[in-house]
């Protein structure tokens, strides 16, 4: 498994793809914070929780390309051909996986924040109950970040292919974009129940505990449904 991790490990950082990624969400990072009302570090978390669904966009390529891509050149079989397990195999893809999801997603966010906290303040005076609560909604996006690239990941074992992962994982962000702007105001269960509309309920106010614990067990229900759907489509895979 060690051995395993750690070649999935260097599969990414040597991708150039991943890097290309990750640009283009600096860049709409950078229109994000520089809104001309974003100052303080805590305007700047509020705006990037408010936009989070943005920044999925571009991470939407991400499992064609780390996924599907193996699927298209047949190399995702070699630990398998090597004595491994599909679990094993799977396990493997996927931590590093969401791993890389979690950078695409959050470097550049909280890099952001602690810079214009520095330069120009974090906007309120800290205490112990803000510092704690700060450090849930931090659990909690990269729980909720995880819960929408699982869709990815279902996805990249389900499809295979390059193509149809990236093509059926915009059409979908697409899908629930526009659903949320039609009726997430009216149905209020939704900013719940869909994990890209979870995070701006975390800014609006200092929720209480029962309600931080809805949206992490939100999130965590979904990785835990779509994971075992993309292993079950794994499982059923023939070697090729």
């Amino acid at each position: 498994m060690g051995n395993l991790l750690r070649l999935e490990w260097y599969k990414l950082w040597r991708d150039k793809t991943f890097y290309a990624v990750f640009g283009v969400t600096v860049l709409l990072g950078i229109c994000i914070s520089f809104d001309g009302h974003s100052v303080t570090g805590l305007q700047v978390m509020g705006a990037a929780l408010h936009t989070a669904n943005l920044l999925i966009l571009p991470v939407c390529v991400f499992p064609g390309l780390f996924i599907g891509r193996e699927f298209n050149e047949g190399t995702i079989y070699h630990g398998i051909e090597g004595g491994h397990s599909r679990l094993q195999v799977f396990l493997a893809k996927s931590v590093v996986f969401f791993a890389g999801c979690e950078v695409l997603m959050m470097a550049f966010p909280a890099a952001n924040v602690l810079f214009h906290s520095l330069a120009f303040g974090f906007g309120e005076s800290m205490s112990a109950e803000i510092a704690l609560y700060l450090v849930k909604v931090a659990g909690i996006v990269a729980v909720l970040n995880a819960a929408s690239m699982a869709t990815g990941l279902l996805l990249g074992f389900l499809c295979r292919d390059v193509a149809k992962t990236i093509g059926i994982s915009l059409f979908i962000f697409g899908i629930l974009t526009f659903v949320l702007n039609l009726y997430g105001a009216k149905l209020s269960f939704l900013n719940v129940l869909i994990p890209m509309a979870a995070e701006r309920l975390l800014m609006t106010e200092i929720l209480p505990a029962a309600s931080l614990w809805l949206i992490l067990g939100s999130g965590a229900a979904w990785i835990v449904v779509l994971g075992a759907g993309a292993f079950f489509c794994f499982s059923r895979r023939t070697l090729q």
